[in-house]
């Protein structure tokens, strides 16, 4: 995890963030009440599914904001009380902009997966387009 040899989490290969959340969820985390949480949020969603989605598309970022934010100002040796400060000013801009904002975050959300979907892809049209030309153009145009 740590370490204070300068240098974000995510510049070390992302290993701090995953690495403490594996460790977690293996040697720290109850699984039973993990298993009850989850069939509570599917209940959830099919009693009131569209609201419920965005309070927990919301809540979701705003933990994962919260627990960067934490991460970070620990690894920068802050206090306890800057450390707070921190947490509450990222969680509290990441609530108020994705609830306000849904359908545009839902846009985001949707942007990001398909450009992940063309990057982790576009080897095989690249390998088509000898075959096929114009199959990468195409690929890379939609």
């Amino acid at each position: 995890g740590g370490g204070g040899e300068g240098g974000g989490a995510i510049s070390k290969g992302g290993g701090g963030y995953g690495e403490r959340l594996s460790t977690w969820l293996s040697n720290d985390c109850p699984q039973p009440v993990a298993a009850l949480s989850a069939s509570l949020l599917g209940a959830l969603c099919t009693w009131d599914g569209s609201k419920f989605w965005q309070l927990l598309v919301t809540s979701s970022i705003c933990l994962l904001v919260g627990y960067v934010a934490a991460f970070e100002a620990h690894r920068q040796d802050r206090n306890w009380l800057e450390q707070g400060i921190i947490v509450c000013q990222s969680v509290g801009i990441a609530a108020f902009s994705t609830w306000r904002g849904f359908e545009g975050t839902q846009v985001l959300f949707g942007a990001l997966l398909g450009y992940l979907c063309f990057y982790g892809f576009g080897g095989a049209a690249r390998a088509l387009n000898g075959h096929f030309p114009g199959v990468a153009l195409l690929w890379y145009c939609t």
